[in-house]
């Protein structure tokens, strides 16, 4: 999962470019959102996980 958030600074939303692009060519989750990551972790939070030896 990527984080990216959007910014003004010129190198920065170079930056960003680059890292939204290469989340998007390796097919992994990509947020530009803050409240989408938080709303994402509240729903992973409120799961419960369990694991089973194979």
């Amino acid at each position: 999962m990527v984080v990216n958030t959007i910014s003004n600074e010129k190198e920065s939303e170079d930056d960003g470019a680059r890292i939204r692009s290469a989340a998007i060519s390796h097919d992994i989750p990509l947020f530009t959102s803050l409240d989408t990551v938080e709303a994402i972790l509240q729903v992973l939070e409120s799961q419960s996980f369990t694991t089973q030896s194979l």
